[in-house]
């Protein structure tokens, strides 16, 4: 038996940073990068970035239970959000499941 995912969960691409993401330490956003995530499915919350998010988009912000999937790069893995700060997105590199 087969279940389509889009059937079970929404499936959202990561927020849609333009170029390098704004690093700002006085921002009230965080975002989760590849770089903050390991193969075991952990996220490093003390790895990951300030900022004041750029553009119009409203942020799917994320909520603990929601899975992120590396779409991009060599390594795909996915990670368990639980317990992040409240403002936090992922980038681009990542679907959020």
């Amino acid at each position: 038996m087969f279940t389509i995912l889009c059937e079970v969960a929404d499936v959202f691409s990561g927020y849609p940073f333009r170029g390098s993401i704004p690093i700002d330490k006085q921002g009230d956003a965080h975002v989760v990068q590849v770089r903050d995530t390991r193969a075991t499915g952990e996220i490093f919350q003390d790895e990951m970035v300030k900022v004041i998010l750029p553009g119009k988009k409203a942020p799917n912000w994320l909520r603990s239970g929601d899975v992120l999937f590396v779409a991009k790069g060599v390594k795909h893995f996915s990670a368990l959000v639980k317990d992040l700060p409240v403002k936090t997105v992922c980038s681009p590199h990542f679907f959020l499941i």
